[in-house]
């Protein structure tokens, strides 16, 4: 009896071992950009890059089929809301979204949000983004908008296990995409992991976009910039425009880890 027992206990702890394995958590990375503009492509084609490299799945919408990287489907609200309600992405993986392209300020309500238009011409809103990651549940998610009045998005989104970044607020544009390409190029950087934990957590990876970013303010605490409340950049600085990088939901931001460096 004690041996059918030990026998049974045994085949349990063996299933539940194997189930445990089985269950290996995953990165995903979804890559937007409806804009034919040549920077657009190159930017999308370069995190693509830094991501497969660093075991993420990436899924990337575009405006059409491309030589440089593999299309999920061109970038229209219809295919984003069926790909996140198809996609399987739970409480055990990692989610990035990098949303890129030409943003627009809504001025229809009393409250300016950001609004970027779709390859079908019609426009995703914070509203429509939110909504389609409700179907969707990692155990943490970052968020990157480098589109003008990102700002919008980033402070709608930022939020729960969600930290948004985005690269000016909801009334200013914002200039190029270095800030989001030098965020993914930290990846490859050691330079960019500033406490030598040989991890690279949000804030590193967002503190190196903002001091390779010509477009963001040559300023001294890149930290406090990016965590703090946005205010406007000093009358010092020598830039005729910038950008205003800002983490949203910042409060685990420095424990939420990217990759691991070798």
């Amino acid at each position: 009896m004690n041996l059918l027992k030990n026998t049974t206990l045994s085949l349990l702890i063996g299933i539940l071992s194997i189930s445990s394995f089985s269950q290996k958590k995953e990165k995903h990375a979804v890559l937007i950009s409806g804009e034919t503009d040549l920077e657009h492509i190159k930017s999308i084609k370069n995190a693509d890059k830094i991501l497969r490299k660093n075991n993420y799945k990436t899924y990337i919408f575009d405006e059409k089929n491309r030589k440089e990287y593999n299309i999920e489907s061109k970038t229209t609200k219809k295919n984003l809301e069926n790909f996140f309600k198809n996609i399987n992405i739970d409480k055990d993986d990692f989610f990035m979204l990098y949303l890129t392209g030409h943003g627009s300020r809504d001025s229809n309500r009393n409250n300016i949000s950001s609004i970027i238009k779709m390859v079908d011409g019609r426009y995703l809103k914070p509203s429509d983004l939110e909504k389609y990651l409700n179907n969707i549940n990692p155990s943490k998610g970052v968020l990157l908008f480098t589109q003008c009045y990102s700002g919008g998005f980033g402070k709608s989104l930022g939020k729960g296990k969600y930290i948004a970044i985005s690269t000016s607020s909801e009334k200013k544009s914002s200039y190029g995409t270095l800030f989001g390409d030098n965020f993914f190029k930290s990846f490859n950087n050691k330079k960019a992991d500033k406490n030598n934990d040989n991890k690279l957590s949000v804030l590193e990876a967002s503190s190196y976009a903002f001091e390779n970013d010509p477009f963001s303010p040559v300023i001294f605490g890149y930290e406090n910039s990016l965590l703090k409340k946005r205010k406007e950049i000093s009358k010092i600085t020598l830039l005729p425009f910038y950008n205003e990088p800002r983490i949203n939901n910042s409060k685990e931001s420095k424990n939420i880890y990217l990759k691991k460096y070798k």
